[in-house]
């Protein structure tokens, strides 16, 4: 506790009174607060602020530079792993930009072959009925073809009955 005082001796120090310091712990002495055994102690370098107004504390004198310096390698960790996520992003973001273009072009094509497939569909479907005319000439160039009489009536289906019907008829 050598850094820290109470709030008793950092009034002593300071030359004002402890009501004094206890109205200042919440607004500009809150960063140099911290509890000590279950008391309030207050950094030494917050004296500062009680010899002149016009001083504030120094950066090395501040508690929470000495935090910053014990927390330095994990920071640094941290940048890391934050520098390594980046670059990762980045090499994501390219595979990702590169599949768009090969969908691109994938979908390109198939639109092209879909059209392509669709004049040959209507090609084939012409083939069909020339080749069905043709047939049909044939057969009526060689007289094969049947007198419109001398083909066989349709049968009419009679309809269905229900077993009800059936059973009284």
């Amino acid at each position: 506790m050598t850094d820290y005082l109470s709030i008793s001796d950092f009034a002593a120090r300071a030359g004002v009174t402890k009501q004094a310091i206890y109205k200042r712990v919440d607004k500009d002495l809150q960063p140099f607060v911290q509890l000590v055994d279950g008391k309030k102690a207050i950094y030494t370098s917050a004296l500062q602020l009680f010899q002149s107004t016009e001083s504030t504390p120094t950066v090395d004198q501040h508690p929470e530079n000495k935090l910053n310096e014990l927390n330095r390698p994990l920071i640094e960790l941290y940048q890391q792993q934050i520098e390594m996520l980046n670059n990762q992003l980045v090499e994501t973001v390219e595979l990702l930009k590169s599949a768009q273009e090969e969908n691109r072009k994938l979908t390109d094509q198939l639109i092209a072959l879909s059209g392509d497939f669709s004049g040959l569909a209507q090609q084939s479907n012409m083939l069909v009925a020339q080749a069905h005319d043709l047939h049909w000439q044939a057969q009526i160039q060689a007289g094969k073809l049947v007198e419109s009489s001398e083909q066989p009536e349709p049968q009419v289906e009679q309809p269905k009955r229900s077993w009800l019907s059936k059973l009284f008829k």
